[in-house]
């Protein structure tokens, strides 16, 4: 059965712009930047829940070269499958990862989120 997961990569550095939408407003955006980490949701069918799963760059200083992020996803989505980390979420990205849960949320129509690694 085929599992719909949502991912989304955490990103520092980049060029501020602001764009104008088809309307006419405007709103700052940022384009580009480094890749630091992934984050992955899985829906839980059988306790109907979504849990959010988190992966980030060891040493932030090397991520600029040799960042990979086929296993920043899979580390992401082991976490969020596996629902347990021995980490918490890093302060560094714990605004991300609330954004992320956010966005996860309206994707899966359900209140239901669980952030792995984040105290209850």
């Amino acid at each position: 059965m085929k599992q719909k997961v949502l991912i989304e990569h955490i990103r520092r550095g980049g060029n501020k712009r602001y764009r104008i939408t088809a309307t006419g407003k405007r709103f700052k955006g940022v384009k580009g930047g480094n890749p630091i980490g992934s984050m992955a949701a899985v829906f839980n069918e059988t306790e109907k829940k979504v849990v959010v799963g988190w992966s980030l760059c060891h040493e932030l200083d090397k991520c600029k070269d040799g960042f990979n992020t086929s296993r920043a996803i899979e580390i992401a989505l082991g976490r969020a499958t596996a629902e347990r980390s021995t980490k918490p979420v890093p302060k560094s990205i714990a605004k991300n990862v609330k954004q992320f849960a956010e966005r996860a949320k309206k994707y899966y129509k359900t209140e239901n989120i669980v952030i792995i690694g984040q105290a209850a």
